[in-house]
């Protein structure tokens, strides 16, 4: 896959193959103490770091809404709620942490993935 802007967005079945789906969570997972340090410094420079937004753009992040047809990262609607899940607890967790608030725990999962 090309992570920068997905060119076979056209080739997937919207009903099926979650595997890239997997793939963003994933790279949310293991990119987890980039977004950290990320975020430390984001507090004191008042924006998105350079290399973090970079790390996002590759996974193809920002165009989470764009149709896959338009070289958009071509999820279905659960896939889309899925991987935003993931990175909202993750920027909530680091959120909380350079606030000195204790990690709340994750919900359980009601999709049942």
């Amino acid at each position: 896959m090309n992570v920068d802007r997905p060119t076979d967005a056209g080739a997937r079945d919207d009903a099926g193959d979650d595997a890239l789906r997997t793939e963003l969570i994933e790279g949310i997972r293991r990119h987890r103490q980039e977004f950290e340090n990320a975020g430390q410094r984001s507090e004191r420079i008042r924006a998105l770091p350079a290399d973090a937004a970079r790390t996002l753009r590759k996974m193809g992040m920002f165009w989470l809404k764009t149709p896959g047809e338009l070289g958009g990262t071509p999820l279905t609607p659960l896939e889309f709620c899925d991987v935003m899940e993931e990175l909202g607890y993750t920027f909530y967790e680091i959120a909380g942490r350079l606030r000195g608030q204790a990690r709340l725990p994750r919900p359980k999962a009601v999709s049942g993935r």
